[in-house]
């Protein structure tokens, strides 16, 4: 094994690829819903921003994107709140809260994409 450490930026790099992966699939609504199901709707995005809402921004990202992500993790976190921990899928798409939250994350995927994808090399 390299005693070579990862660079941090890289590591960000490669974080902010993640996030991207997650708010587009949150920007898909009730599909997102559908292809995760209601648990792992919640766990992926929740693997990549903080449950307690003290999200600490990457060195990629721009302050745009900043805003938009804690825009969103709020959103997700209110979500998180006002649901029960276990209900089926179509009962948390009756909710609302997939088609309210989706027009967030596509703002916010407007809004990486404008610096687009980090190279991972």
């Amino acid at each position: 094994m390299s005693d070579e450490r990862i660079p941090k930026h890289l590591i960000d790099q490669r974080l902010r690829n993640r996030i991207i992966e997650v708010i587009e699939s949150l920007a898909d609504g009730d599909e997102a819903v559908k292809l995760f199901g209601f648990g792992g709707y919640f766990n992926w995005f929740f693997d990549y921003f903080p449950e307690d809402g003290n999200f600490v921004p990457l060195s990629t990202m721009s302050m745009d994107e900043t805003a938009a992500a804690h825009e969103l993790l709020n959103q997700m976190l209110n979500a998180a709140e006002a649901t029960p921990q276990h209900m089926s899928d179509d009962e948390f798409i009756a909710t609302g809260w997939p088609t309210h939250i989706q027009p967030i994350a596509r703002r916010a995927i407007r809004t990486f994409l404008i610096k687009g994808r980090c190279a991972e090399e």
